[in-house]
């Protein structure tokens, strides 16, 4: 080594036959000087070892808060060899897209995200009749299918994404973490529209985004019917007014806004959609992911009297409102989970109905309970009021003018509109 004068300290970064590293840290000062031997004494290594990060793989954010990382991994599909940047530039977009949007965004130090830069030998994804039967073939390295006209039949083959996971995430190759602990994201190289969550009940989740319409702007508008008594468990169902939607706001965004709905919504927050067929209606009952051993859709009650929000927000509400005015939005609202009856959801509006960049309040709580019981970190409510942001970036601001929302609503509706994206599927395992 040269001659140097270490005034700060040093690190020592030790590998072993393995290509694992663990760095240590001296904040002695230490002085290099020529023919001279430095006894550093014992050092004791502890088992914190790192696997190296694959060269396919980039470390796109690192966790640096709790005492485990919440890990997500980002896999191309239907990207060629030769179209690998365009995957980085789009699945950095992406995720900046959804770690802007709260709470992920005061959240953000608890997660690693991983950038899999994975080439398929075609680019695209397999066109399908929509019945699940392929009608065109493209080899891609998870088997992403979906119909020409139809995304209900949307899948991949999951086997693969596991045996990917478990072969390339440090955190899976060192033990650290099961390839359940690893919500998993497939960003998919075709313009087609669709988007779907598939949930297990052990856990883990991988979606399928594709780069939709090129990235064009597109429009998902809330339902043409709202149910006229959300307060009992009466049927009938009204218009909602031109007044109540301005207020809410019409919301334009691009592929994007699928993958906050579809990944950050369903994949990483379990959540279930808010939205509801105009013409579908359900029975009041138990949803039965309530009780899967890791709960999905809790941001959805089958019952009114039994809402899952009701204990942490309802019962204080006043309190909540004291806080912020914005906490006032919270109540029972009929329709969610694709039913226009017997289903309740805690707000007007949110990205579970039209994926704008808002979660509402119980589901920005129930995310950050996961991502702090994933963290090793006890939830403390008290602390989650004091760093919670409410701002629905959608909603009009209190100077809106008649003229205005006129405007933006004249603007909007020259987007075209996209249809709700499919129900997540739901598969329960040993």
């Amino acid at each position: 080594m040269a001659p140097a004068s270490l005034e700060d300290g040093f690190d020592l970064i030790f590998t072993d036959t393995k290509g694992r590293t663990i760095q240590k840290h001296s904040s002695k000062a230490l002085t290099l000087e020529r023919s001279r031997i430095i006894d550093l004494g014992t050092i004791a290594l502890g088992d914190n070892w790192e696997y190296p990060v694959p060269k396919a793989l980039i470390k796109y954010m690192t966790q640096t808060q709790g005492t485990r990382p919440n890990v997500i991994g980002v896999l191309a599909e239907g990207f060629t060899e030769e179209e690998m940047d365009k995957f980085e530039t789009l699945a950095k977009s992406g995720i900046d897209y959804m770690f802007n949007t709260e709470p992920y965004k005061t959240y953000k130090d608890y997660f690693t995200v991983y950038l899999c830069r994975v080439p398929s030998n075609e680019s695209g994804a397999s066109v399908t009749d929509g019945n699940g039967n392929i009608t065109l073939k493209r080899d891609t390295a998870f088997d992403v299918r979906w119909g020409a006209d139809s995304y209900s039949d949307m899948k991949g083959d999951p086997a693969k994404v596991q045996k990917y996971l478990k072969e390339n995430i440090p955190e899976i190759v060192s033990g650290t973490l099961s390839y359940v602990d690893v919500p998993t994201l497939l960003i998919v190289n075709d313009t087609r529209y669709g988007g779907m969550n598939i949930s297990y009940s052990n856990g883990w989740a991988y979606c399928i985004v594709p780069y939709a319409k090129n990235g064009a702007q597109m429009r998902w508008s809330f339902p043409s019917r709202v149910a006229v008594n959300p307060e009992d468990d009466s049927e009938g169902y009204r218009s909602p007014t031109s007044a109540e939607l301005d207020a809410m706001g019409r919301h334009v965004g691009d592929w994007r806004n699928t993958l906050i709905h579809e990944f950050g919504g369903h994949g990483y927050g379990r959540l279930s959609d808010e939205y509801w067929s105009s013409s579908s209606a359900s029975g009041p009952g138990a949803i039965d992911s309530h009780g899967w051993s890791v709960p999905l859709g809790l941001n959805v009650s089958g019952y009114y009297g039994k809402t899952p929000w009701s204990e942490d927000i309802l019962n204080h509400l006043d309190e909540w409102v004291a806080l912020n005015p914005d906490y006032a939005r919270v109540g029972r609202y009929q329709g969610a989970k694709s039913s226009l009856y017997f289903r309740w959801r805690s707000e007007p509006t949110s990205c579970m109905i039209d994926n704008r960049p808002y979660y509402n309040l119980w589901s920005r709580i129930l995310i950050v309970r996961r991502i702090l019981s994933k963290a090793g970190v006890a939830f403390d409510m008290d602390e989650f009021k004091s760093r919670d942001v409410s701002v629905d970036p959608i909603r009009p601001s209190s100077s809106s003018t008649p003229a205005s929302l006129k405007a933006a609503r004249k603007k909007a509706l020259a987007v075209p509109e996209m249809p709700p994206l499919p129900p997540p599927v739901l598969i329960e395992v040993d």
